[in-house]
């Protein structure tokens, strides 16, 4: 369960969406998760295909990251 609290005041992070076969396809957004601690990202503008999510934030004074693979139908 998500605990309000668990994003401090000092939050910030980032979404990078790498396209690997064409950079100009590149995707780089501020993470801005809502009261309930929810990304939403509008993958609208994205080509279909795959592409490597990599997500950098900060929290209570650490850094953290994530790598995974996306892909948009």
């Amino acid at each position: 369960d998500y605990e309000p609290d668990i994003l401090s005041k000092d939050f910030s992070g980032e979404i990078y969406f790498f396209r690997p076969s064409d950079a100009d396809k590149d995707l780089k957004i501020k993470m801005t998760p809502d009261v309930d601690g929810v990304q939403t990202v509008d993958v609208g503008s994205l080509t279909h295909g795959m592409y490597k999510i990599q997500l950098n934030w900060y929290n209570s004074g650490k850094k953290y990251y994530k790598e995974d693979v996306l892909f948009i139908k």
